[in-house]
């Protein structure tokens, strides 16, 4: 079994759902760590982000530029022809304001039969990772291989090794 992760922060320009609250990007931009970039609006009406700038280390920055307040959020973009997913959302962000985002986020796989894959956990699991990782440190594309001892019956999930 092979997980894949890509390691693509983007900031969205959203529609959101006032009945559902639900988030339509309408616009996103790609984003690394330690970059800026800052959303406009042009003549047409349009809102676009401009072409991230350096920032500041560790962090994401977003700027509003535009002459009203804007939600803005945050997400993460694991296929390139894909909206980003909504991991945060900043509300009615004022004119000429900024957004700073420094956070780590860190992932942990575990070996339960409390869930199926998939499944959201809804409540913390009681026992100890068998992986943990920095997933910004991560390369863009990490892929990791799962696999079980035969001999102990422990699981292991570690880098893949490419040519």
């Amino acid at each position: 079994m092979a997980a894949i992760y890509d390691n693509q922060l983007a900031f969205v320009y959203p529609r959101i759902d006032p009945e559902t609250n639900v988030i339509y990007p309408k616009t996103w931009q790609d984003i690394d760590i330690g970059q800026k970039t800052s959303l406009e609006k042009k003549s047409s009406g349009v809102c676009v982000f401009t072409t991230p700038v350096a920032g500041q280390q560790g962090a994401v920055v977003v700027e509003n530029k535009t002459k009203e307040n804007q939600d803005l959020v945050l997400g993460f973009r694991s296929d390139p022809g894909m909206p980003p997913t909504p991991i945060l959302c900043y509300d009615a962000v004022g004119p000429d304001a900024a957004v700073l985002t420094q956070f780590t986020p860190i992932a942990s796989a575990y070996v339960t039969p409390q869930y199926q894959q998939g499944q959201i956990m809804k409540k913390g699991v009681n026992l100890s990772p068998i992986w943990t990782a920095d997933m910004s440190a991560l390369k863009e594309t990490t892929v990791l291989m799962f696999s079980r001892d035969r001999v102990t019956g422990a699981f292991h999930l570690q880098p893949a090794v490419t040519v």
